[in-house]
């Protein structure tokens, strides 16, 4: 109930990478770092020294996001100096359902990003350089698009007496940081010898294309934050978890948070689960409104002159965030109401049918295969998602339909397509369990003689058949 884009690609690439081999991934069609700036992948690589297993990625991202649970817990310590109000924050975070989502949806560099953010928050209420220097290379070294998050964290500082200067360096290391490696450093390394993610729909093609659009079309600008209205609920899911907290938190947090929410409404597609909390695009607003929860919740306090309500605010405030995420993931639906469902714990017969016939694929040999059982294949050299990699030694299928498990095809046309292999004879069925096969190659083809050859609707032919 994985697929291959992303848990496979992101799983063959650094698996790649702990055996010294180049990490170019047959199943996203794409190396590493031309696919995102993501350097911080190569820190996931010793994982695998430990244990083989691509269940090393999913329990590493699940630790990486509740452990910036602590640095947040210290935060809102030493800033409220109410531990009841510090847990009740943490509970917030690792419960919001952006954060929940985050962990759930198979495995993403983003899901860093938290605990950078957290580290970054607490080098600043500890005037701690060194923490602050190491955040700031961690967000860089994440993805991309951070860099313009690190930018305005940078533009926030602005507004503070004590941090004026770094707040100005930052935003500038941001800002040219995302420039340089988009048009630059990523093309100069790309196979393709371009950047692979521009294209932000009718908003424009490139940033300059959306700042354009932006300028020139102001009212584009604002029904884009608010159309289509998936874009509201966003915004009064995050906001109502946190308790409408973060909303009078000084503008230092606001200008960062408010960044995360403008890049990804901007967006008009085709990634439509960039506007929502089921994907992992939630995961630095999870922390982004975490801290400024803390700081809204301070300002408020500040506010009360009645010295036996001022000592009650922060255990309210407590049971205020507490409640509201309870509440939210009753309402919304949150992943945590799934170990309450019995199907959750279920082996399904086709799930072992799978596994049988997976067991008996060789190790090494290359292999294709559909999307949702590549995550459990990619420990090899030379590995592909269906249709591709059609002169793999062996193939499998499962032809028990399911939701996102023959994407780029859909069921009908994996059944035709493993049909017409068999009817051809390029393949022969040598073990199979239920609906799952594994075929065997009896002789290589012409592959640019498929139809899929070359279409840009699903993406290049493999690097090494090419």
């Amino acid at each position: 109930m994985t697929f291959g884009l992303d848990l496979g690609n992101f799983d063959e690439a650094i698996w790649k990478i702990s055996k010294g081999i180049f990490p170019y991934s047959g199943v996203g069609c794409n190396w590493l770092l031309e696919d995102h700036f993501q350097v911080i992948l190569y820190f996931f690589a010793p994982l695998y020294w430990l244990w083989n297993d691509v269940r090393a990625l999913l329990v590493a991202q699940s630790f990486i996001m509740i452990f910036a649970g602590l640095p947040l817990y210290l935060i809102a310590k030493k800033v409220t100096k109410n531990i009841s109000f510090s847990i009740s924050v943490v509970f917030t975070y690792i419960f919001f359902i952006g954060t929940q989502f985050s962990i759930l949806n198979e495995f993403h560099q983003i899901t860093a990003a938290p605990l950078f953010i957290a580290i970054l928050f607490y080098s600043l209420v500890n005037n701690n350089f060194n923490f602050y220097i190491l955040s700031i290379i961690g967000l860089l070294i994440t993805k991309e698009d951070l860099s313009l998050l690190v930018s305005a964290i940078g533009i926030g500082l602005l507004f503070t007496k004590k941090y004026k200067r770094r707040g100005f360096i930052t935003a500038i290391l941001g800002f040219t940081m995302f420039f340089f490696l988009i048009y630059i450093f990523m093309p100069f390394i790309s196979i393709k010898g371009v950047y692979d993610h521009f294209d932000f729909g009718s908003a424009g093609y490139t940033p300059f294309d959306v700042i354009r659009t932006i300028m020139t079309n102001p009212v584009f600008f604002l029904k884009s934050m608010i159309f289509p209205l998936i874009k509201l609920k966003t915004i009064f899911q995050s906001f109502s978890t946190f308790g409408f907290f973060p909303i009078f938190s000084p503008i230092v947090y606001l200008i960062p948070l408010i960044e995360d929410f403008v890049t990804r409404f901007v967006y008009s597609g085709p990634q439509f689960t960039k506007w929502g909390l089921v994907n992992h695009h939630a995961a630095p607003s999870s922390m982004l409104l975490s801290v400024a929860t803390i700081y809204g919740a301070l300002k408020l306090q500040n506010i009360i002159k009645n010295i036996r309500l001022k000592s009650l605010f922060f255990p309210i405030s407590a049971l205020v965030l507490i409640s509201m995420t309870i509440l939210n993931n009753i309402v919304f639906h949150g992943p945590i109401n799934s170990i309450l469902k019995k199907q959750f714990y279920e082996d399904e017969q086709w799930i072992r049918d799978n596994r049988d016939v997976i067991s008996k694929v060789p190790p090494e040999v290359s292999l294709a295969a559909q999307n949702n059982l590549l995550p459990h294949l990619t420990h090899r050299n030379s590995v592909y998602r269906l249709p591709y990699g059609l002169n793999s030694e062996y193939i499998m299928v499962d032809l028990h339909d399911g939701p996102n498990k023959y994407a780029p095809l859909n069921f009908s046309e994996m059944k035709y397509f493993v049909h017409s292999l068999l009817i051809d004879k390029r393949y022969n069925i040598v073990y199979q369990k239920g609906d799952a096969f594994l075929l065997k190659r009896n002789f290589k083809t012409d592959i640019t003689k498929s139809k899929y050859y070359g279409d840009t609707r699903y993406c290049y032919y493999s690097y090494e058949e090419r």
